[in-house]
């Protein structure tokens, strides 16, 4: 016998308090007599000491049945239910099954993986079900879904979905996964209740522990949970392949482009004998190969490989990690673009032609140039860079131009109102803007840019040239466009010292904070605004107020800002498991249908019409629980559009490094301390013989037992009317 009920200790200590009170009250309200002499008495004595017993008899058979009462009250609030092995009781169930198909499911334990241990239980505890038993399977994620069956008796599609379960390359999110899972218990009608999380139980996903036991009492109050836990022996030995970045701002077709490659040993033994390799494209045979260093538990290499991009425009970059055990994590892919020209503006509010050299945007410019010199085989240079005067700019001069930026102090000032107009509107249609400034924004700059703006609310500051502000590495999201320069050998540029500059108090809720001042107020905001994108500097980049242009990882770091905002035009094609995918369409293909196609190409995701969302036609999709490439085509037409190799769009998913960061598992004397209770545990590999599965909930007794508890009420009030009417 068990208890659902999660409080069931406080119930049975409350009602044991609880059977006192009858024996308080009997003792205190039974019947006294008063003595009186009387001669008559005497006669009567020995009937009257007949009946005395005969009432106190009544009376104590009164105190037991209320005590007994109160027992079976408590008893039944603590929600008793009777534990059965499995096909022995007939009693159906509503059961849903929690798939963890995250990426230390693809561990190898022996001849299986953990997911194929996991699924060979599942299939068996569902054949161990009741007749009429409903089943719902429910895939973790960021975004779990419920698979299925679209008809929850029907056991053939539940088994369908359960052979078919593939490993994903993100969390598994598992707070998420339960909420779900209640969700649907809810709504379900049968009284007996059951949830199956098939798990390794590794630890990294058990480390939101407030709101992961939250929902697991939660749904404990709804229907039994069972851990069914697979394989955990297995430790491989594990690097992961961590971050693939281009290291050149704008690559030509033909070009060799030099990317860089950060792997980290995330296992518990020492690595040694791995490499690295890279190709574009289908060009697996001319890949560059290089090995690694030796690796001890936890350090990280850095490496730079390159490879040629054969086509303009699109091109697939694959990078690939050999010689570890664990493969799940070892290969990343990006798409990158190429073009022919890279057409820059640059809005100058201090320039000064007779002495470029006090120029705003005299560093800026130089390290733009020094980007992409002219070669033997260009006749010009690919990058095209025109500097005007914040007073002379015309909103006609913008027409062309790939990439706006703003320098000086006074530039948003100095403009026309008409050209911060047609500047917002720029954005909005696609365009970059960079913004350069160590003072707050003028108020026309405000007005006019509102709408595209990451930050309002600038706060300057000034500081002692022997106390000036640093870049925080730290504070650099790890996906974000600087990530290189947290580690060697860029990291130089974060001994940056600012005396003068500002940070704002008003961030827009869309706005990223890139970077951080070292105390911590922000310093470089990036935003996605309509169609294009903004980046505000908090620093400028001459020798105003700082040293940034001095450091040698200045030239990188400007590089890698106008890199970002080359690939932002393009689309984020390059996105982590997990995430959601947008598609900017054109007006031409809103009326067409389109469908999503996975890595593998076994799966097709409807994805309906481009919908209207502000001044812009999208597609959205979250179907990207795998590492690869995924395409979207139009349904109809869509075996030509293969067979002549196009595609309507194209992008990349990388799998999550969290996830395989830390392989360990969670045993069952951890979990019994991580719930602070004793949960139900079933091993994988032992569920596939009925003799040796665990107990499990058949039934539970609490409507039965407030029936015989409506019945001992009326039969209380009964005998209670009955032994006052014989006194």
């Amino acid at each position: 016998m068990t208890f659902l009920s999660a409080t069931w200790i406080t119930t049975a200590v409350v009602g044991l308090v609880a059977l006192s009170l009858p024996i308080i009250i009997h003792y205190l309200f039974r019947s006294r007599y008063r003595v009186m002499d009387w001669a008559a008495m005497d006669f009567l004595r020995q009937s009257l000491e007949e009946a005395t017993r005969k009432i106190r008899f009544r009376e104590f058979l009164l105190l037991l049945l209320r005590m007994a009462l109160l027992a079976l009250l408590a008893f039944s609030l603590m929600r008793p239910s009777s534990q059965n092995m499995p096909g022995s009781g007939e009693t159906p169930v509503d059961a849903v099954f929690i798939m963890d198909v995250s990426g230390s499911m693809a561990v190898q334990e022996g001849n299986v993986s953990r997911l194929e241990a996991s699924k060979r239980a599942a299939l068996q505890i569902l054949e161990s079900l009741p007749t009429q038993s409903t089943i719902q399977i429910v895939q973790t994620g960021l975004h779990p879904s419920h698979l299925g069956p679209a008809s929850p008796t029907n056991r053939d599609q539940a088994r369908f979905l359960l052979d078919n379960l593939v490993v994903s390359h993100e969390p598994a999110y598992l707070t998420k996964s339960l909420v779900l899972a209640a969700n649907l218990l809810v709504q379900s009608t049968l009284p007996n209740k059951e949830v199956y999380l098939f798990s390794d139980m590794q630890r990294s996903e058990w480390s939101a522990r407030q709101e992961l036991v939250i929902a697991w009492k939660a749904l404990q109050e709804i229907g039994q949970v069972i851990l069914v836990q697979s394989p955990q022996d297995a430790q491989p030995a594990n690097a992961t392949l961590l971050q693939l970045r281009p290291q050149a701002m704008m690559p030509l077709p033909g070009d060799r482009v030099p990317f860089f490659l950060e792997v980290r040993n995330v296992g518990n033994t020492a690595l040694s004998g791995l490499t690295v390799s890279i190709y574009s494209g289908n060009g697996e045979r001319d890949a560059e190969i290089q090995p690694l260093p030796a690796l001890q538990p936890g350090e990280t290499v850095t490496a730079s490989l390159s490879t040629r991009l054969e086509q303009q425009g699109i091109n697939l970059i694959t990078a690939e990690l050999q010689g570890d055990e664990f493969l799940a994590d070892n290969r990343q892919q990006l798409v990158l673009e190429t073009r022919e020209k890279l057409r820059l503006l640059i809005i100058d509010g201090e320039y000064d032609a007779t002495e470029p050299a006090r120029s705003a945007s005299f560093f800026l410019g130089h390290a733009l140039k020094s980007l992409r010199e002219v070669d033997n085989r260009a006749a010009e240079s690919p990058v095209e860079i025109r500097i005007i005067s914040a007073q002379e700019v015309l909103p006609t001069d913008m027409g062309g131009s790939d990439i706006c930026i703003m320098v000086g102090s006074q530039a948003q000032e100095r403009c026309k109102p008409e050209v911060l107009q047609r500047l917002a509107r720029f954005v909005d249609q696609g365009g970059s803007l960079m913004i350069f400034t160590n003072v707050p924004i003028s108020d026309s700059g405000l007005v006019e840019l509102a709408d595209i703006l990451p930050a309002r609310g600038a706060r300057p500051f000034r500081r002692n040239s022997d106390s000036p502000l640093q870049f925080d590495g730290s504070s650099i999201p790890s996906a974000s466009f600087l990530a290189p320069f947290r580690s060697s050998p860029f990291q130089r540029v974060l001994q940056t010292e600012v005396t003068q500059g500002c940070y704002w108090s008003e961030i827009h809720p869309d706005t990223v904070v890139v970077l951080r001042y070292t105390d911590l107020t922000p310093a470089l905001l990036y935003r996605q605004a309509g169609k294009g994108s903004v980046i505000l500097s908090g620093f400028r980049a001459d020798l105003q107020g700082t040293d940034f242009p001095l450091k040698p990882g200045f030239v990188p770091w400007i590089q890698a800002m106008v890199s970002h905002a080359v690939n932002q035009q393009l689309g984020k094609k390059n996105i982590l498991a997990g995430e959601t995918y947008t598609w900017f369409t054109e007006h031409q293909q809103v009326a067409q249908r389109y469908e999503l196609i996975t890595p593998d190409g076994l799966q097709r995701h409807p994805l309906g019409k481009p919908q209207l969302v502000g001044n812009r036609y999208v597609l959205q999709t979250d179907k990207t629980q795998q590492a690869g490439v995924y395409r979207i085509v139009p349904e109809t037409g869509r075996e030509e559009i293969e067979a002549e190799g196009a595609t309507s769009d194209l992008f990349t998913v990388a799998a999550q490094a969290s996830e395989t960061a830390n392989l360990t598992a969670l045993d069952a004397e951890q979990l019994k301390e991580y719930f602070e209770t004793s949960p139900v545990i079933l091993k994988a590999e032992y569920v596939e013989t009925p003799t040796s599965l665990r107990s499990r909930i058949q039934q539970e007794w609490t409507m039965g037992l407030w029936w015989v508890l409506l019945l001992f009420c009326l039969g209380e009030l009964a005998f209670s009317w009955w032994c006052n009417r014989e006194v």
